[in-house]
């Protein structure tokens, strides 16, 4: 989507934030999203170039984003974890490729957090990774993943995958 009149924001080796009309954007990949929120839960709503919406619950607002990146501050989610500007970024790119149009929060980081393990082939009990210096904070939120069977997580915390998305 080409935008008229477009602010950078932000922008970082991968991404961008822009402005137009009073319209916030996420580029990556040469794509453009619009954003939009409701404070109602509060939810963020992804406009993909196909005209799907993205609805990711319990999040933040668009002013939430602004805020941060005015202020140069970390998101702070309901789970408890922190992002920066460029972290966030990581987590709305996932959300893009995410082939779901409706997800809470915590889904969407367990599945940023799969990748990781993904990633760094923690496939086994030998090869177990330790999620905290990534970044978890809130082990609870892989519950969901551990009883749907996609991972496992060790007596010492550690964490690996079996069967991936």
């Amino acid at each position: 989507m080409k935008m008229e009149k477009e602010k950078i924001i932000y922008q970082d080796e991968e991404f961008s934030f822009a402005e137009n009309n009073g319209d916030l954007y996420f580029v990556f990949e040469n794509r453009s999203y619009s954003l939009s929120s409701h404070p109602y839960e509060p939810c963020l709503y992804i406009h993909k170039p196909d005209e799907r919406t993205i609805t990711i619950h319990n999040s933040f607002e668009t002013d939430t984003i602004y805020n941060a990146i005015r202020n140069n501050e970390e998101i702070t989610m309901i789970s408890g974890h922190r992002y920066s500007i460029n972290g966030l970024c990581h987590l709305l790119k996932l959300a893009c490729e995410i082939d779901e149009d409706s997800f809470d929060i915590t889904y969407l980081e367990g599945r940023m957090f799969i990748d990781i393990l993904k990633r760094n082939n923690a496939f086994s009990s030998e090869t177990a990774l330790d999620l905290e210096p990534y970044g978890l904070k809130n082990h609870n939120i892989m519950n969901r993943f551990i009883h749907s069977k996609r991972i496992v997580r060790n007596t010492d915390g550690t964490y690996y995958l079996i069967k991936s998305y």
